[in-house]
């Protein structure tokens, strides 16, 4: 007999092929239904009882597409052959296969038995399997003919009294090494995980992905359904889809009559129906092209951020909430998405583009979309599960005309890494932006909205080591504080600016912090009233940006007031080393180039550094 190249015990090694679990395995079936054209594919898990306990033994995949005539039945469970294989066919049809190993592949990973029938329209069923028990013991690898054969009865009245004009139908017989016994359990995996691999295919309802289950009833020899029919809907890690599986929670927030659920109302229509709770940054959303080899190849990257009513719905730690949680299952499995053609095929972090422990990284995400022309240049693996990308931080030497196809990936890799990099600052300083609006105008303590103020044992420990002052601010220099301050604050009401002016004179301290934007490039300013210093943080500069910033989202007090007691200490040691108008302006001209100096220092410290000192545990999330 003549040599293969592959033997029949290579079907057992090939049994390890890497796929997650069994939803990613039946995801290449659904693959393999939508580019057949089928507008529905129906998943069925059958348990029967083995050993005294119920499990899942077989399951269905049944798809309404065009189907396969004989020649491709026989086919279809050969390792590599697929049916197209030039790109630009592959593109013009927006084909999600073209590997040729995704139904047997798939199949052998999580049964040993595969039967496929498959017909035409106005054809007759065809029927296709391959066993690998009988594989090993005739230690034949010969693929069978196809033969005429119709669909099994219980099959057919799981499908339906209707007849499909087309279509396949693939059994997994003794599913010997599925992720999970039960069906339900496939089945609350498999809608959230085809939800979100699928999400802009089944996103307009023209595509539906439908999963049921049947128990074996040993007495009546018959199926039961056990439930009603699950219809997988979008599970969006952006949050930019209407409709999609957040729709429930956002209903049940909105409704639930705690603190937050006036801000969830906006975005929830119903339990099935509900509004993006994330936008787009437009600014880092665009197709971007790299070139190799006379061709140009497109990538497009979307960024999205939490609206700041879903990151802090009237509380300070929207993570807190089901929202909040729903934001962060999604962090948990990463915040960089990566889609081909319209089918999510990878996800992670890829580096250390951002710092995976910090909770308000939860509130944004970036997705890369591309076309099977890049699977090479970007690592695509034959089961659709992972992309080569990783971080590259350094640039090499790329000739367009002249790299080798490795020197290419670097080069692309080196690309994107910018690109994301880049688009994942902007997201975290806009989510540190919005943290810091809410805090500012949401200062404990107060009933009314404030100006943001130093922290209450800042003041203590002022009027501990200082004393009281001896009187209360003129009326006049209140007055000329109210109208500065209302124009830096004017989103706050005046009054509730002159409460809390009149807050800050009753404390009766002799110092008291203001955060402030700045133009200048102090990182503070103070005014002497009487005996009164009325300092000024600037928060434009990188010092409050990278540091304070985030020690006030994350209410890290004790670090805050070590920070305010050193400026104020400076402040009052400042005054009183002032003996004249030349020494005043030699003072503040050293302030101001210790700032300077200080912006410099800041401008070359890493982003992850400047946020190490608030890491916490997410029970305690934002």
């Amino acid at each position: 007999m003549m040599k293969t190249y592959v033997s029949a015990r290579a079907f057992s090694s090939q049994r390890k092929s890497g796929f997650k679990n069994t939803s990613y395995a039946l995801a290449e079936l659904v693959d393999n239904a939508f580019d057949a054209e089928a507008d529905e594919v129906r998943i069925i898990f059958l348990e029967k009882n083995i050993n005294g306990r119920p499990r899942v033994d077989k399951i269905i995949v049944a798809d309404n597409g065009k189907g396969m005539n004989k020649e491709l039945l026989e086919d279809c469970l050969i390792l590599g052959e697929s049916g197209v294989t030039e790109m630009q066919e592959i593109l013009r049809t927006k084909r999600i296969g073209k590997f040729g190993y995704g139904l047997p592949n798939a199949s052998i990973s999580q049964c040993k038995v595969t039967e496929v029938y498959s017909w035409v329209p106005g054809g007759n069923k065809f029927f296709q399997h391959l066993d690998l028990d009988g594989i090993k013991n005739s230690q034949s690898i010969e693929v069978p003919p196809a033969v005429e054969k119709a669909l099994p009865a219980y099959i057919q009245s799981m499908l339906g009294k209707r007849e499909m004009a087309s279509g396949t139908v693939i059994v997994w017989n003794d599913c010997d090494l599925i992720s999970y016994a039960r069906a339900s359990t496939l089945i609350n995996h498999s809608e959230k995980i085809l939800g979100r691999i699928y999400r802009y295919l089944i996103n307009d309802k023209k595509k539906k992905i439908i999963l049921s289950a049947f128990s074996y009833n040993e007495t009546d020899r018959k199926y039961t359904a056990q439930d009603k029919d699950i219809v997988v809907r979008p599970e969006d890690p952006l949050f930019l889809m209407s409709n999609t599986t957040a729709a429930e929670v956002l209903f049940a927030a909105a409704n639930s009559g705690e603190i937050s659920a006036p801000f969830f109302k906006p975005y929830s229509v119903s339990e099935k129906e509900n509004k993006p709770t994330s936008y787009k940054l437009d600014e880092h959303c665009a197709v971007h092209t790299f070139k190799y080899l006379d061709q140009v190849y497109r990538f497009k990257l979307t960024t999205s951020v939490a609206f700041p009513a879903i990151q802090k719905p009237g509380i300070r730690n929207g993570g807190d909430t089901k929202v909040g949680n729903l934001y962060r299952q999604k962090e948990t499995l990463g915040n960089i998405y990566f889609v081909r053609a319209g089918r999510e095929v990878d996800v992670g972090s890829f580096g250390d583009f951002y710092r995976r422990a910090q909770p308000n990284h939860r509130f944004w995400t970036i997705e890369v979309e591309f076309e099977p022309d890049m699977d090479e240049l970007l690592g695509v693996l034959n089961n659709k599960q992972h992309v080569a990308f990783h971080q590259v931080r350094e640039a090499e030497i790329y000739d367009e005309n002249y790299a080798s196809p490795v020197e290419a990936q670097n080069a692309l890799f080196f690309k994107l890494s910018q690109e994301i990099t880049t688009a994942s600052k902007a997201a975290i300083s806009r989510i540190n932006k919005q943290a810091a609006e809410f805090d500012n105008i949401n200062k404990p303590g107060i009933d009314a909205p404030t100006i943001p103020v130093g922290t209450p044992t800042t003041t203590t420990t002022v009027l501990l080591s200082e004393g009281q002052r001896t009187q209360s601010l003129p009326k006049e220099e209140k007055d000329q504080l109210v109208e500065k301050l209302h124009k830096t604050y004017p989103q706050l009401e005046l009054v509730d600016i002159e409460k809390s002016v009149i807050s800050l004179d009753e404390s009766a301290a002799r110092a008291c912090i203001i955060y402030v934007p700045s133009v200048s490039e102090q990182l503070w300013n103070y005014t002497k009233i009487w005996d009164f210093h009325v300092i000024e943080i600037n928060t434009n500069h990188l010092f409050y940006k990278k540091i304070i910033a985030p020690l006030q989202q994350y209410n890290d007090d004790g670090s805050l007031t070590a920070i305010e007691l050193f400026i104020i200490a400076s402040v009052i040691e400042e005054e009183n080393t002032i003996q004249n108008d030349a020494k005043k302006r030699a003072i503040e001209n050293h302030r101001l180039s210790v700032a300077i100096k200080l912006k410099e220092f800041m401008n070359d410290l890493t982003d992850s550094f400047s946020i190490k000192h608030t890491e916490v545990d997410d029970s305690d999330d934002d």
